[in-house]
């Protein structure tokens, strides 16, 4: 997410989606630019995710319509220990 690395990214983009250059100018914008692309450090949208969990029990029954807590399906600790660990290095 570096304004550094741009270019990079879009080299990259290029090479391994096989994208057209102004299709992965366009797509790296979008991703960081726009509401709904990439989170800082890739975090996880926590109250989204529990969204989506309340609209899969009331639009499609599941759960008896009540959603689990987000526990269930995504445990932080991976993420955190991840993200300490690049931390630790970058200093």
């Amino acid at each position: 997410m570096a304004p550094s690395n741009k270019q990079l990214v879009i080299e990259l983009m290029i090479k391994e989606s096989h994208l057209a250059p102004d299709a992965a100018v366009e797509g790296l914008r979008t991703q960081h630019d726009a509401s709904g692309g990439y989170e800082k450090d890739a975090a996880l949208d926590l109250e989204g995710f529990k969204n989506v969990l309340k609209l899969r029990a009331e639009v499609e029954g599941q759960w008896g319509g009540h959603p689990p807590g987000p526990e269930k399906y995504y445990d932080s600790s991976y993420y955190d220990a991840a993200l300490a660990k690049l931390k630790g290095q970058s200093e």
